[in-house]
Order: C-alpha cells, then sequence, then structure tokens
C-alpha cells in the first residue's frame, strides 16, 4: 500500500508561489522524488489550505480570487492532493458565502460526522429537529410532515455522530499476495468500519453496497429448506 505523507504550509505557499524560483524547483524535484520512488501519496489538510490561502495574500500579495485558483491548480497538479478531497476542491472553487475558511472548517467537521453549528446564518445548514433530539429535548411535533420512524432512531444517530475508537488490524499471514494486492477484505461492524474509512475514502467512493447479514447458515423455523 502507498504510504501518506502530510504537507505543511510553507511546501503549499511555496509550490503555488513558486517563488524563489530555485527553492521552488528544488521542493517540486524532492516531493516528486518521494511520490515515485516510494510510491507515496503527497496529502494536504484542509487548516493548511487555509493558512496557505492566507499567506499568499497577506505576504505575496497575490487577490483572493488568485490565490484560490493557484491553491487548485496545485492540488489537481497530480503532485499533491487534498486530504478531504473533492470537498476541499469545491470550496476553492465557490464564489458566493460562505467564505472560504468557513467552508474547510464545515467540510472537516462533516468528514468527522458532525453538524456544524454556527451563529453565521450563511453557514448554517442545521436542521434543529434532529438536533433537539441529539441533545435531548421534546422535539415540537406540531409540524406534521413525512418522514421514516422507527424505535432507536434517536440512539441511531448519537452512535452514527459518536467517533470511532477502532483501530483496523492488518492480517498478513491470512492475506494473499500481500504487498501488491489493490484489494481490502475487512471484517467488523459495519458502522464502526465506515467510520474508520471515512477520512481516507472521503470523496473517492460513489456508492457503498451492504449485504446485510441475512444468510446465518441455519435454517429459520417456518421456512423451506431446499
Amino acid at each position: 500500500m502507498a504510504l501518506l505523507y502530510g504537507i505543511d504550509t510553507s511546501i503549499l505557499v511555496r509550490l503555488v508561489a513558486r517563488k524563489p524560483q530555485r527553492e521552488f524547483e528544488a521542493c517540486v524535484r524532492q516531493l516528486a522524488g518521494l511520490a515515485e520512488e516510494r510510491g507515496c501519496r503527497l496529502l494536504v489538510s484542509n487548516q493548511a489550505i487555509g493558512e496557505a490561502y492566507a499567506a499568499l495574500m497577506h505576504h505575496y500579495a497575490i487577490s483572493s480570487r488568485n490565490a484560490k485558483a493557484g491553491l487548485s491548480d496545485t492540488l489537481t497538479s497530480g503532485l499533491v492532493e487534498p486530504l478531504n478531497g473533492k470537498t476541499a476542491l469545491e470550496a476553492l472553487a465557490a464564489s458566493s458565502a460562505p467564505g472560504l475558511f468557513d467552508r474547510l472548517i464545515a467540510d472537516d467537521y462533516a468528514k468527522a460526522g458532525l453538524e456544524t453549528l454556527t451563529l453565521d446564518r450563511k453557514m448554517a445548514s442545521v436542521d434543529f429537529d434532529v438536533l433537539r433530539q441529539l441533545l435531548g429535548d421534546a422535539v415540537d411535533g406540531s409540524d406534521e410532515k413525512y418522514g421514516l420512524n422507527w424505535h432507536g432512531k434517536r440512539r441511531a444517530r448519537q452512535l452514527a455522530l459518536t467517533p470511532s475508537t477502532g483501530t483496523l488490524r492488518p492480517c498478513p499471514d491470512d492475506s494473499v499476495d500481500w504487498d501488491a494486492t489493490q484489494n481490502l477484505m475487512i471484517e467488523g461492524d459495519n458502522l464502526e468500519v465506515l467510520k474508520l474509512l471515512q477520512k481516507s475514502y472521503a470523496g473517492k467512493v460513489k456508492l457503498i453496497y451492504i449485504d446485510p447479514p441475512y444468510n446465518t447458515g441455519e435454517i429459520v423455523p417456518g421456512s423451506a429448506a431446499g
């Protein structure tokens, strides 16, 4: 599997500003060497993107529009990539409120499975019905609306928003072609595993198909065996 490295703000600013030219070229050579020789991926956090955005405007007198464009070009160059995937690129491409910092903050929370609470109406996107349930207050049911309800729904929401404390444990001895395979088989609780995979695969998965464990290998009373 590819090694993962996170780059800091100073490297990202150097890649976007391209100044001084000699140091920029040296930086690119070193990063490219890591990527090619070790087969690693170079990732950029939302915090580094936000700090680089501010540095480009304040220290290099680059306009907001050009700073965003430069960051977007760098993050799609193939040399480095955003840790949060396409959502970080969407934040850079947005031209309307909320601003870049607010979008990056909300994106980080979303990747952790959290709703963003804010006093900024332009940024707010909270379902307050859900929020009241999560906080344990009584929900006003005077406004009728369609929905899917079941016993334990509130608890299910709370579990979904609780960070995982689990760890994926590799099993090379039980695997086939461990060093070269590009496939993963993970055994565990569906929700916990999805939480663990959330950051690594954010923005890269279009569909997850989960097959419920109907087939237990046992004959269910009243069913036809054949």
